[in-house]
Order: structure tokens, then sequence, then C-alpha cells
């Protein structure tokens, strides 16, 4: 488990969660707080975007079909908790 704080600018570059050093099958993200604007969780280069809301669970695939980021912080703090399954 681990957990996340994006603060004013701040972003995740694309990424997946899994590889062959530490392998995992899923993600889950868990958001923590509303009081924030932009830091959209995003997949596949921005096509597809995502709030994550307080209260709300993500899951997905951790594997390389998911690459994700994490659009920059306008104002505010995001928390979030994330945790992996193997």
């Amino acid at each position: 488990v681990s957990q996340s704080r994006y603060q004013r600018t701040q972003s995740y570059a694309q990424h997946v969660d899994s590889g062959t050093r530490i392998p995992r099958a899923v993600t889950a993200i868990i958001g923590l707080n509303e009081e924030y604007t932009g830091g959209e969780f995003w997949f596949w280069g921005g096509a597809v975007k995502q709030r994550i809301e307080k209260g709300a669970l993500l899951m997905f695939p951790a594997s390389f079909q998911y690459p994700h980021g994490v659009q920059p912080i306008e104002s505010g703090t995001r928390y979030s908790v994330i945790t992996w399954f193997v």
C-alpha cells in the first residue's frame, strides 16, 4: 500500500505498474479528497480521463496495455491510497 500526494503543478508521467522486476496484476486507487482542481487520472496518453472522487475506487489491470498517468494539479492538493494485487 502506498499513499500519494500531488500538490500544485505536480503530475505523473505515463507509465505502467507491472514489469519483470515487480510483477503486478491489478492496480487499485482510492480517492481521499475533492479539494483540488486538475489532477485527473488518465489512460493511453490522455485519451480517457477520470477524476477520482473522495471515497471512489478505481481498479484496472497493471499490465503494459494500460499506460496511465496524472494530469498536473491546478490548485489544492490531491490525496489517494494506492495498492497492487499480484
